[in-house]
């Protein structure tokens, strides 16, 4: 079995390896006279809740990036998906309104409501399951953590391949806010985004806050089979916390939350390559440019999300108590034309409703003592309906419409145990071991136009997971691990397909050795190697049938093997420029699926594509959907000290090897980069900021969503190339 595609390692080193990391000098090396030195230079220490404790990103021993809000921005960064353009190794996908994130490899392609993402979401440390829900736009954030590998133990749920855990601000006795407001263009279009952010107190033991934003992007997408304008987006967020801290030992955080996301583009589909059943119908419209489509429907992704969170915390001393419960809440609409033509071959209008709550108890360890501990336990409990709704046109003349609906009720309750202990056998050595036991009960219920074909049914699934780790300081600014862990997810139920038994489970073994290293006040190094064999994992695939385009395969592809290297370097080369880097190179796999589902393009009478056929082909040995050969990301920050403030310049450059979307290898996103770029005027006072900004400046064409279906190949873009200006005000 090969290993590593060296040319690729050579690439990504030549690049460096990057990640956009907030890059400011301490206070004291800001004080330092003009003949100071590099080495009195340094890094700031980001902190990170990696191991549910507050711990220095450098001293834990885990693969972290930590990417601030100020890095978030620059990025053009807005919703979790976008992460792709900041995080080496991770790949946002998504299939319409559904997020599918992938993480080394390890992913997650389903689209029914009864179904989860194995890279778990987290907001504040709580499970957020819908993945129909989680394209909402960030708002205020202090940063964004990705942890990669399973987080099988202290995080447990659904983190096969690891984690993002979003971090807001919680509420000040001091008051402070801020709010912004910013204007830009894309493909000659208009878009605006107003944020605010205010905290104070209420009482001497009462804080709140309350975050706004507001964004709103004019449609920009051309329509050629009506002649208008489509793809316009608005969005509503608003979050507010109430902090109750009647003592120094205990402290409660209510959170409430809701969010409103009326999206055009998120679902505006073109033919890929031309390949579309509407090719049946002579005059049939085929748009041949990235941003022209032609659909005989709009097209809409509506998300309506409600939030509410209670955290607390009581130090008892020796020990602390936390506890954790969440509800979420959401709805989310579609309308789609499936088969990208002004055709009526093919209309899905789904619609998802999913409600959960969970519930966490923690008892941690917080004396003095080379043993350090937590325990907890874990229940989680959700029902999510999913309703495909599907017009389709009957041949010859597509005129006469044909309807279906299918509906699908599952259910999810799951239990879990879990435990992790630090042991500091010496002042260089810690030994670490963590265990979580999980038992989950799935049901599952469907209807097709009003005839049960599901009865209602369930299964239960028991698991063990773990974790061994050994770390070693070399010196207390440079240390080695090597980390041995499992991930679990249950099997699952297919909403959106005709299935009557769930998937099996997917498991994952995870090996990695990392080292991490600050040999310079002013340098940073990171550097792991990691060897995955990944089980049974989950795959989805369209299928072909009575429904047509709104139904899906679930299964099981029998075995992945995943091995990999990711680099990280950072550098503050003198008290006004740094720089950062990272990146990853990966060679994942199927190692056996002898029976992938895979589209050969059907050509008409014409000489055009009219669709697919469908086949079973061996993928055993073709490299795995999303997870690009290499991924890198380069971050170069310069300031420029006036006398009436600061003038920044930042650049950050994204780059990505080929990035395949079908298991055979056919629909495959170019390799590609994408530069963002901003200059930055700051007052004296740091009350006010002023931005000018471009993403995407080379205009890329990439790939959001492409996939092939009994009607065509599709394709989704991203945004193309937006140029702005931002004004901050700070008080």
């Amino acid at each position: 079995m090969k290993f590593i595609n060296h040319k690729a390692i050579g690439l990504t080193f030549l690049m460096c390896s990057v990640s956009p990391l907030a890059f400011a000098q301490s206070e004291e090396a800001g004080e330092q006279p003009a003949g100071d030195t590099q080495s009195e230079r340094t890094l700031d220490q980001v902190v990170v809740t990696a191991t549910r404790r507050e711990v220095a990103l450098q001293d834990v021993p885990v693969t972290v990036s930590a990417i601030t809000d100020e890095s978030l921005a620059g990025s053009g960064v807005t919703d979790v998906r976008e992460l792709t353009f900041v995080v080496p190794g991770y790949n946002g996908g998504r299939t319409f309104a559904v997020v599918q994130p992938t993480l080394r490899g390890v992913g997650w392609s389903g689209i029914s409501p009864s179904d989860e993402p194995n890279i778990a979401i987290y907001v504040d440390g709580i499970y957020q399951p819908s993945a129909q829900g989680n394209i909402v736009d960030f708002g205020e954030v202090e940063r964004v953590e990705v942890l990669r590998g399973p987080q099988g133990t202290l995080f447990g749920r659904n983190a096969t391949g690891g984690l993002v855990n979003v971090i807001t601000p919680d509420p000040s006795f001091s008051a402070a806010g801020q709010v912004s407001g910013q204007y830009s263009w894309l493909e000659g279009e208009n878009a605006a985004e107003v944020k605010g952010y205010f905290t104070g107190p209420i009482t001497d033991k009462v804080a709140a806050d309350i975050n706004l934003l507001y964004s709103s992007t004019d449609p920009y997408i051309n329509n050629l089979a009506s002649g208008q304008k489509v793809g316009g987006t608005d969005s509503y967020n608003i979050r507010t916390k109430l902090l109750f801290q009647p003592s120094e030992s205990f402290s409660s955080i209510l959170t409430l939350g809701y969010a409103d996301r009326q999206s055009g583009d998120g679902n505006v589909i073109a033919p890929l390559g031309g390949n579309t059943a509407g090719n049946l119908v002579p005059g049939n419209i085929v748009p041949t440019e990235p941003f022209d489509v032609a659909i005989g429907i709009p097209s809409k992704v509506g998300v309506q999300q409600y939030t509410a969170t209670l955290r607390n915390s009581l130090d008892l001393g020796s020990v602390r108590l936390e506890t954790s419960s969440g509800y979420l809440d959401d709805k989310v609409k579609m309308n789609t034309d499936a088969d990208a033509s002004p055709v009526l071959i093919s209309q899905n209008i789904p619609r998802t409703f999913t409600e959960a709550w969970s519930h966490e108890i923690r008892l941690l360890s917080q004396n003095e003592s080379n043993i350090e501990w937590i325990v907890g336990g874990y229940y989680f409990d959700m029902n999510s309906l999913g309703i495909a709704n599907v017009f389709s046109g009957v041949a010859p003349t597509y005129t006469t419409v044909g309807f279906n609906r299918l509906v699908g009720d599952a259910t999810v309750e799951s239990l879990a145990a879990f435990g992790e202990v630090t042991w500091h056998a010496t002042d260089k050595l810690n030994l670490v071991g963590g265990l979580r036991y999980t038992t989950e009960d799935r049901g599952f219920t469907q209807e097709f136009n009003g005839t049960t074909v599901v009865s209602p049914t369930s299964r239960t699934y028991d698991k063990m997971t773990y974790r061994a780790t050994a770390q070693y300081f070399f010196t207390p600014n440079t240390n080695a691990y090597l980390t041995y862990s499992t991930g679990f997810k249950s099997g699952v139920y297919n909403s959106y397909g005709f299935a009557a038994d769930p998937v099996r489970p997917e498991t994952l073994d995870s090996v990695e050795l990392g080292l991490k290293s600050d040999p310079l006040p002013w340098l940073r190094t990171n550097v792991s190697v990691f060897n995955y064999d990944y089980d049974d994992l989950q795959v989805t695939a369209r299928a072909s049938d009575a429904v047509g385009t709104s139904t899906f395969l679930l299964l099981n592809a029998a075995k992945a093997e995943i091995r990999g290297i990711d680099l990280e370097v950072q550098a503050a080369l003198d008290e006004n420029f740094s720089i950062s880097a990272n990146g990853e190179v990966l060679d994942a796999e199927y190692a056996s699926f002898p029976n992938a589902q895979d589209y050969i393009p059907v050509i008409g009478a014409g000489g055009l594509p009219v669709g697919n056929s469908v086949s079973a082909v061996d993928a055993s040995g073709n490299d795995m959907i999303r997870a690009p050969r290499y991924t890198y990301s380069l971050n170069a920050t310069w300031t420029k000290p006036l006398s009436q403030g600061e003038l920044a310049f930042n650049t950050s450059l994204f780059g990505s090897a080929k990035v395949y979307h079908d298991f055979n290898g056919r629909l495959a996103q170019p390799a590609y980069t994408r530069l963002n770029a901003q200059v930055s005027w700051e007052s004296a006072d740091e009350d006010w900021r002023l931005v000018l900004f471009g993403t995407n400046i080379t205009n890329e064409t990439i790939y959001a969503q492409a996939s092939a279906t009994p009607v065509g190949d599709i394709v989704i873009y991203e945004r193309p190339r937006e140029v702005g200006v931002r004004i901050e005000r700070k008080f």
